[in-house]
């Protein structure tokens, strides 16, 4: 007789190797998710049943990741509104309750975006939906195994990454690859996180591949991947004539009254002409369907899909969104990418200088009547500190004040004596009173970090503050400050990293508006032409980096420190994060000499306040 021992392994054996024999399920994906989903109450706005016919335009995505499918990989290029995060907790529920595997779900990063998804999407999946009761342990149980980024269920695994550490997805093989906003993922020194991810599904013939995101800028991130695949848009008919059409924003009209309401919106048929009411929109949208517009390989499927086509999404909401952004560059390039699900062209483009040079103006006061705010952009090279002061009123539109260059050796402390009386004058403002620099962001990034820390350290209460530039598409204007090490007694170094791609994309696109309003930038006639030369002095091209396309902003001259201090000097404004509502330009009247310096400093600080800034 064998011992128990030995019997009990011989039966592992023999279960694993008959799982591994047994057929895939007949239900697809789509077929589960009706026949077993459940939505949320704290991740839905309509909890209860999953109902495919609310959401027709998931069916054939999930259909085709379901296992009798050849399909190896779909890409869904979607716009926010538009269930797509749902669909990759329907193909995470089927993968656990239907065709168990190893699982790896890549959000941007790991925390906070990973953790959320855990916490918020799946464990309230996982507890609302019958089929998926006790399938997963739970991950506060000490001999679970499970933890919130790594879920142990029978047949198979599911573990959350972040796309920001792609060292921590090489280590085992999956079955099963679910990659969410994928245009907000950084290729790191560790490669790409989409490739070795990739690699990672190499050994299993029956693997399937899900990628969902916004477009960003073309060539790149979901735009890119969804051009190599068999390819479908959601099209709308027409009622007149039946024929189908890809909706897009010339396909719509409105009119609107005297207070900027619109009361009126019509979809036209570009095949023949015929208009349609907003009151018909329900009917078009349930008769919406997959169209396949080329001959690519089925096994990589591609869907894209826009606001105006959602079934989850209004047209009067759409044309809204895109009215309230179209003044706005930077408001226009969401609209453009999460609403439209289209690329933007815009941000990085070449600016001409002497475009701008001609714009150059003579004000009536070294502070126009409309600056409310003025923050100092700071730069710090080998023999000088180049210095500009910047104007700031409602919307964000701006004017040049001063640009002053400091000569001497940054690593002596007169050079910073001088920038410490200039982060200290006063403007004369129109309105007859005078303004103050509110807030300066020093780059502490060259070869005098010490000293920009020494100078910083004691000034946090003056709102001057040390920051350093980052590279990379998705990260923002300005991060939360991080204490820095210190070997020296007295308050710490509070470092501001500054994602330098955004500020400069914000600033070509604002220095492309034509006409005086929000965003736009003024320039006085005292700035000269090389500083104009400096200010244009970068574009953005594609690079491909371990065969992964990304954007990047490149020399076109070997001086750029005006690009540099204006994107600082927005920099601290972000970090100033003023109420514009709150704010009025100072008087004569300005009361004592000490609250002079900087007339809006009480109520500044109210809003600030107000405002939940983090930075104080």
């Amino acid at each position: 007789m064998q011992p128990l021992n030995e019997l009990s392994q011989i039966q592992q054996i023999a279960a694993a190797s008959l799982e591994k024999l047994r057929p895939p399920p007949r239900l697809t994906v789509a077929e589960w998710a009706d026949q077993y989903r459940y939505l949320s109450p704290e991740a839905s706005s309509e909890a209860g049943k999953w109902h495919n016919a609310r959401a027709p335009h998931t069916v054939a995505p999930m259909a085709a990741l379901s296992p009798h499918d050849p399909c190896q990989e779909v890409v869904l290029m979607w716009c926010s509104q538009s269930g797509k995060t749902e669909v990759i907790n329907n193909f995470a529920g089927y993968v656990i309750d239907q065709d168990p595997g190893p699982a790896l779900v890549i959000q941007p990063n790991q925390k906070p975006m990973g953790e959320a998804w855990s916490k918020d999407r799946l464990a309230p999946m996982l507890r609302d939906t019958p089929a998926l009761t006790g399938k997963i342990a739970d991950d506060k149980g000490r001999i679970s195994g499970n933890t919130i980024f790594h879920k142990k269920f029978p047949g198979g695994h599911l573990t959350i990454g972040g796309a920001n550490s792609p060292a921590g997805l090489a280590s085992r093989p999956i079955r099963y690859l679910l990659g969410d906003e994928i245009d907000r993922w950084e290729v790191t020194k560790e490669g790409s996180a989409l490739s070795l991810a990739r690699k990672r599904t190499a050994r299993f013939w029956n693997r399937k591949i899900l990628l969902v995101s916004s477009p960003t800028y073309e060539g790149r991130g979901i735009e890119a991947e969804w051009q190599n695949t068999q390819q479908h848009q959601w099209q709308l008919p027409c009622l007149h004539c039946g024929e189908y059409q890809f909706p897009r924003l010339q396909h719509y009209s409105w009119d609107r009254d005297t207070a900027g309401k619109i009361t009126r919106i019509s979809y036209a048929c570009g095949h023949c002409g015929a208009e349609h009411d907003e009151r018909e929109q329900h009917q078009i949208k349930s008769a919406g369907r997959w169209e396949q517009i080329n001959d690519g390989d089925p096994r990589r499927r591609g869907y894209w899909l826009n606001q105006w086509g959602s079934p989850l999404a209004e047209w009067r909401e759409t044309v809204e969104e895109f009215l309230a952004a179209k003044n706005d560059p930077e408001k226009l390039q969401a609209v453009t990418n999460t609403v439209f699900a289209e690329c933007w062209s815009g941000g990085g483009d070449g600016i001409d200088d002497n475009t701008l040079r001609q714009r150059r103006e003579q004000y009536p006061a070294a502070a126009p009547n409309d600056v409310l705010v003025v923050t100092a952009g700071i730069d710090v090279q080998g023999d000088r500190i180049e210095f500009e002061a910047v104007g700031w009123g409602a919307d964000e539109e701006s004017w040049g004040i001063e640009h002053r260059v400091i000569h001497g050796d940054p690593a002596q402390p007169g050079v910073w004596d001088q920038l410490d009386a200039a982060l200290r004058q006063e403007y004369q403002h129109e309105s007859g009173g005078r303004i103050g620099i509110m807030a300066a962001a020093i780059d502490s990034g060259g070869h005098h970090t010490k000293m920009v820390y020494d100078f910083c350290r004691s000034r946090w209460a003056q709102r001057v503050y040390a920051v350093k530039g980052i590279g990379g598409e998705s990260a923002p204007i300005v991060r939360p400050p991080v204490k820095q090490k210190q070997t020296t007694p007295g308050p710490p170094v509070r470092l501001f990293s500054v994602g330098v791609d955004q500020a400069k994309s914000a600033i070509y696109a604002r220095l492309s508006i034509a006409e005086p309003g929000p965003h736009y930038c003024h320039f006085p006639v005292a700035y000269t032409d090389e500083w104009f030369s400096q200010l244009t002095a970068e574009k953005v091209e594609t690079k491909y980096r371990r065969g992964y396309a990304h954007r990047v902003w490149v020399k076109t001259r070997p001086r750029n420190e005006a690009l540099d201090m204006r994107a600082y000097s927005l920099a601290a404004l972000k970090i100033l994060n003023p109420v514009w509502s709150q704010l009025s330009a100072p008087t004569v009247a300005a009361a004592p000499q000490r609250e002079r310096r900087n007339p809006l400093l009480a109520g500044l600080g109210a809003s600030r306040q107000q405002s939940g800034d983090p930075y104080l």
